[in-house]
């Protein structure tokens, strides 16, 4: 078949209206926006880091008996609790503009400083002990010491009370509440007080584990957790109502994201009688025309996936020996790479709804660009986008609901061991 260049316009004009895109570039251009994945691994990090905390708890307690001798322990222990909770405030601080304002919880930042001050003068208070004094009744008795002692207490007091004026109560004031008051109580048996005035104060304490559990309260853990699966159930009906939705049932799964299609034809050139200067007025061919072409027809397929991923925080941002489980899975969506290339006619792509361009593309190779750039430019990336940031929102609330209940558990094994000391102090 001769080559005019008719034919070669045709034919180069097909081409270029396509922007060619090449293979590798389609998962880029279908990634998702990163702000819900950014503000899901933020409390995926501070989850996974409350639980280890919980777990410190379990296996130690940051409540002990109230025994002299067991002065250097407890700052220990509150010392390495108040290092887990200082983790989890740094790593929210640093989490994008669209993480909860409750979360923010600015003054418990702040309160976790006035901790952070008196844990470290009370460590040095306890070195000066050991180095300095030869009795607890000796230290005791230095007036300026024990001034200092009253200071630190003093502090830490009016950062507590600003946290309860505020009505904070989240996650993260639970995550802090539990080593706050084994500091106060260790202040004040530094400082001497009868044990049975210190299970008092200890006792006017028990506010924080009902404040937590308190619904009415706007910014309790429990306010916070149900806001949160009040949005999950939402984001979640919004998602099984999505075409992919209901095409992979909310379930883990492959699904035919879309087809395309590209049948090669040309409509020929009809022949043409031309009169041929020179002559007497006979016709003659001046253009024999050619017949249509029916070229390949050829099609390619894309799916998409839907897999649960349980969440893992790395090692270095859990400050751990190794990875930890954040304590929630989440449903991730991809649009795989386009496949090869099929004949119309095979079997194995029956049934498949095709968009088909109609193209004058006798080469294989362009015809397969424009099939990528086809599923490039699917009107269904629309609708898979929202579907895959609505399950991004979705990890955002299962995130959030777990940081909830792992801040909740926190609180409640405190609460078991805070009880246990106030028990023990009243027998002293």
């Amino acid at each position: 078949m001769s080559v005019t260049r008719r034919r070669l316009l045709v034919s180069t004009t097909a081409a270029a209206g396509s922007r060619l895109l090449p293979l590798t570039a389609l998962p880029a251009f279908l990634a998702p926006a990163p702000a819900h994945a950014q503000v899901a691994e933020g409390i995926a990090i501070a989850s996974a880091i409350a639980g280890m905390i919980a777990a410190h708890n379990r296996r130690e307690g940051a409540m002990l008996p109230a025994m002299n001798e067991k002065l250097d322990l407890l700052i220990e222990q509150v010392a390495s609790l108040q290092q887990g909770v200082s983790v989890v405030l740094d790593r929210l601080a640093a989490l994008p503009a669209q993480f909860d304002d409750l979360l923010k919880e600015n003054e418990a930042r702040n309160t976790r400083l006035a901790v952070e001050a008196a844990l470290a003068s009370y460590g040095k208070l306890s070195r000066r002990f050991r180095r300095d004094y030869g009795s607890v009744d000796e230290f005791r008795r230095d007036a300026f010491v024990m001034a200092h002692v009253q200071d630190i207490a003093d502090r830490l007091d009016q950062a507590m009370s600003t946290l309860q004026s505020m009505g904070e109560y989240g996650p993260t004031t639970a995550l802090l509440v539990p080593s706050a008051i084994a500091l106060e109580r260790s202040l004040m048996i530094l400082r001497g007080v009868a044990p049975a005035k210190v299970a008092g104060a200890m006792e006017e304490e028990r506010f924080w584990f009902d404040k937590v559990l308190d619904l009415k309260e706007g910014k309790s853990v429990v306010s916070y957790k149900a806001a949160a699966e009040d949005r999950r159930s939402r984001f979640e009906a919004d998602a099984a109502a999505n075409s992919f939705g209901r095409a992979f049932g909310m379930r883990p799964g492959t699904v035919l994201y879309e087809g395309v299609g590209v049948n090669d034809y040309w409509g020929g050139i009809r022949s043409r009688l031309h009169h041929v200067p020179g002559t007497s007025g006979e016709l003659d061919w001046d253009d024999p025309g050619e017949p249509p072409r029916h070229g390949p027809q050829e099609r390619m397929i894309a799916n998409a996936t839907l897999t649960e991923v349980v969440v893992m925080v790395s090692a270095a941002d859990a400050k751990a020996p190794q990875d930890v489980p954040a304590g929630f899975s989440k449903l991730v969506a991809k649009q795989e790479p386009p496949s090869g290339v099929f004949a119309a006619t095979d079997p194995r792509i029956a049934g498949v709804p095709f968009r088909i361009q109609t193209l004058d593309l006798p080469d294989g190779a362009k015809r397969e660009i424009v099939m990528r750039d086809m599923l490039a430019k699917s009107p269904r990336w629309s609708e898979f986008e929202a579907f895959q940031h609505l399950l991004a929102k979705i990890a955002v609330e299962k995130a959030r609901i777990t940081f909830a209940q792992t801040a909740l558990d926190v609180m409640s094994d405190a609460r078991r061991k805070f009880e246990a000391s106030i028990d023990e102090l009243r027998r002293a």
